[in-house]
């Protein structure tokens, strides 16, 4: 057999999203996945224990299980509610439009409807 010059155009595969398995029951339903679908790679992100009980449930050479840990940028935070309620209220109160401003864009679109509805009228109007 020849190699072809580009062999990543002969590689293919679909990537299936899987669940997080709350019992054991669930997660003999996903081995079974992983078997039906005939999955070559199954890589578990941060959860060590689903990766040994799926090793030990597959025991298959053709399945290689991989674990990864989570991405060292990824932090978990827990946010009490006083926070969370500054978090919001920094976020949407800074956004909020003072009376000015709305009278200002009320006059800016006044200024310019006209000049809109007689030159752009029949293509809006369709």
């Amino acid at each position: 057999m020849i190699a072809p010059p580009y062999p990543e155009m002969f590689a293919s595969g679909t990537i299936i999203n899987g669940f997080t398995p709350s019992s054991d029951r669930s997660t003999e339903s996903l081995a079974e996945a992983i078997r039906q679908f005939k999955v070559d790679v199954v890589i578990v992100v941060d959860y060590e224990m689903l990766a040994n009980q799926l090793k030990e449930l597959l025991r298959s050479p053709k399945t290689l299980i991989i674990e990864l840990p989570k991405s060292g940028g990824v932090q978990a935070v827990k946010y009490d509610e006083k926070t969370m309620q500054e978090r919001y209220s920094d976020t949407f109160a800074s956004s909020a439009l003072t009376y000015t401003q709305i009278q200002e864009n009320i006059s800016l679109f006044e200024r310019y409807q006209e000049y809109f509805r007689g030159k752009h009228y029949l293509s809006f109007s369709k």
